[in-house]
């Protein structure tokens, strides 16, 4: 049997060697990508959820001290809606984190504690035992570890997505051919 005849004996199994691999690589990479969106709507989600929370305990802390300051209820709104959006972003934040989210659920509550003592305070005792509590400094306190552990947590989101991104620029840059290749394709052409 001659060379040819061998050839296209093996020709079809070739073939769909090279089919088989082809679609290995696409599944692999399909794969690979999906897993990168993943990862990457779950710190965008943490990143925005971590803010948000921020954002509610600012409410929180604005009302608070609003209240104290000028006495009218009025300035309890922000409170109030603070206070109504801080447990499904804490959830989120537990959700999206597991365990690691416990001291930052921990130092929330005993934020939003604080701030409800004060208003208390202020009611039961008065303006002066009302602003003495917020002078004590625990909410500022609290307020700054709060800000540290959501930093905490967005830093660590954000260097995921930046090394992510690495990942894909990495995976999108065009690779030079070999040197054989450019030259059979220079000498092909002329």
């Amino acid at each position: 049997m001659n060379d040819n005849g061998r050839l296209l004996r093996w020709a079809p199994w070739l073939t769909g060697s090279i089919l088989v691999a082809s679609l290995a690589v696409a599944v692999w990479a399909y794969l690979r990508d999906q897993g990168h969106r993943q990862a990457l709507e779950h710190d965008r989600s943490l990143i925005v959820t971590t803010e948000r929370l921020l954002s509610a305990l600012k409410d929180v802390e604005t009302g608070e001290r609003g209240f104290v300051i000028t006495g009218r209820e009025n300035y309890l709104e922000p409170y109030g809606s603070g206070v109504a959006a801080v447990p499904p972003d804490r959830a989120k934040v537990a959700a999206l984190v597991g365990p690691d989210a416990d001291k930052l659920s921990g130092i929330v509550a005993d934020r939003l504690k604080e701030a409800a003592d004060t208003i208390s305070t202020y009611r039961q005792q008065g303006p002066a035992a009302g602003a003495a509590s917020i002078d004590s400094g625990r909410g500022k306190t609290l307020m700054d570890q709060v800000r540290v552990e959501v930093a905490r947590f967005q830093h660590d989101a954000e260097d995921r997505v930046a090394a992510i991104a690495i990942e894909l620029r990495r995976d999108d840059v065009p690779r030079k051919p070999p040197v054989r290749a450019r030259e059979r394709s220079a000498w092909c052409a002329t």
